[in-house]
């Protein structure tokens, strides 16, 4: 589960209000996946059933 500090450092959730980052690391499933540089993390044609940021 991701923390709301995670989505402070984030700058797309910048300027999000405090309760909406609050709704989203209450309501979410998200976790932290470090990916190697380089490592692609989907191939095209692959089903999108997941929202990497």
């Amino acid at each position: 589960m991701i923390q709301k500090k995670l989505l402070d450092r984030i700058p797309f959730f910048k300027d999000f209000p405090e309760g909406y980052k609050e709704e989203i690391v209450e309501h979410s499933n998200a976790e932290l996946l470090r990916v190697p540089p380089n490592q692609p993390i989907l191939n095209e044609g692959d089903l999108g059933d997941t929202c990497y940021i």
